[in-house]
């Protein structure tokens, strides 16, 4: 049997690379579900006869009622 001799900082990089690259595929799994759920609400808006322009309004009416304006 051959043994292999590791090098703990090459290790402890290559965890570290593992790491970053699972944080950045969970950030573009919440980016793209983001935006399937936008995607998704603007079809039911559209499909119910409202408008793009109308799905602005409404947008920018939430908002200030949200910021009590």
């Amino acid at each position: 049997m051959t043994a292999f001799r590791v090098d703990p900082e090459q290790l402890e990089e290559l965890a570290g690379e593992s790491w970053r690259r699972r944080e950045r595929l969970a950030e573009g799994r919440e980016a793209l579900a983001k935006a399937a759920r936008g995607a998704a609400g603007e079809m039911d808006w559209l499909a119910r006869g409202g408008t793009p322009d109308d799905r602005s309004r409404a947008r920018a009416e939430g908002m200030l009622r949200q910021w009590g304006r």
